[in-house]
């Protein structure tokens, strides 16, 4: 994969993610994790993940929680971003890779 300067969630959306796509934020950064989240989140891949303690993991999800509410016309899968050391969903709507389907 080429390095892509522009932002976050441009770069996502022009990747035209499809269910054969992961996507693992890895900046710790939330000014550039949660926009790339939250495209991610939108898109079919089949996998939506980020780095991180399971504190900043929370404060993630609740950020993308409230986004998510203040986006209420948007199309985005009631998902939130897993993180990569846990393999689980947040909404439950969806095993993880790791459990049976």
């Amino acid at each position: 994969m080429p390095l892509d300067r522009g932002m976050p969630d441009d770069v996502v959306r022009e990747m035209n993610l499809d269910g054969h796509s992961a996507i693992v934020a890895l900046t710790h950064d939330p000014k550039l994790d949660d926009l790339a989240l939250m495209e991610a989140l939108k898109s079919a891949a089949f996998y939506v993940g980020a780095i991180g303690s399971k504190k900043n993991n929370d404060a993630r999800r609740e950020r993308l929680r409230e986004l998510r509410r203040l986006r209420r016309g948007d199309r985005a899968p009631a998902r939130a971003g897993r993180p990569v050391h846990r393999l689980e969903d947040a909404a439950g709507d969806r095993a993880s890779p790791s459990s049976p389907r």
